[in-house]
């Protein structure tokens, strides 16, 4: 497998076109204070992949389960927000345009990660 990016693919932590004009809050809804315990997520990664040498498939069987609860707790963040915004709309409340525009700026740049 070539660990080299792609010369057409943008650098890790670099802002595309899309996520550049957005602001620094951009995908806050996945952000680490929005995930459960996000500290730990960190140091149980690399935990499995210190193990990998010992236990190569029970490493890879942990990073499976530690990214299917990674994705639960992201998927968890955005209908949680979602909910938020259609109480509003159930209420008769007015949404702004601004925080729509907000939100949907925080699915763009989730969005844009998840095709890097």
């Amino acid at each position: 497998m070539n660990a080299e990016p792609r010369a057409d693919a943008p650098a890790v932590g670099v802002a595309t076109s899309h996520e550049a004009s957005i602001g620094t809050n951009a995908g806050s809804v996945v952000s680490g204070r929005e995930l459960a315990e996000p500290g730990s997520l960190r140091p149980r990664w690399n935990e499995i992949e210190g193990a990998f040498v010992d236990e190569p498939l029970a490493a890879v069987q942990q990073a499976d389960a530690l990214v299917s609860e990674l994705i639960s707790e992201i998927t968890r963040a955005f209908a949680e927000e979602l909910a938020g915004l259609e109480s509003q709309w159930q209420r008769g409340s007015d949404v702004s345009t601004e925080k729509l525009r907000t939100t949907l700026q925080q699915y763009r740049s989730f969005f844009n990660r998840l095709l890097k």
